[in-house]
């Protein structure tokens, strides 16, 4: 396990599982797509007052998303699939 990964676990991430928002960046030069950027912020409880983190990730592959109309938290899984 990476050790950004090992950092994230280590500030309870648990605790945040309201999605705040999600933010999905492509970099574009030289007429070519380049790498996504997606950028979560998480809420600790269902209020916009509510405590956050934010998460970034960077050259995103294979993202699927579910349905996001959901009432309860949830929970992410992240694959470091830098080696």
């Amino acid at each position: 396990m990476s050790g950004k990964i090992e950092e994230y676990w280590n500030h309870n991430p648990l605790r945040f599982k309201f999605l705040g928002s999600m933010e999905l960046i492509r970099e574009i030069g030289n007429n070519t797509p380049g790498p996504l950027t997606l950028t979560l912020t998480l809420l600790e409880g269902p209020s916009v007052t509510a405590p956050r983190a934010a998460l970034r990730f960077h050259d995103v592959r294979g993202l699927k998303v579910g349905d996001l109309n959901f009432l309860f938290g949830m929970v992410f899984n992240i694959e470091d699939v830098g080696n």
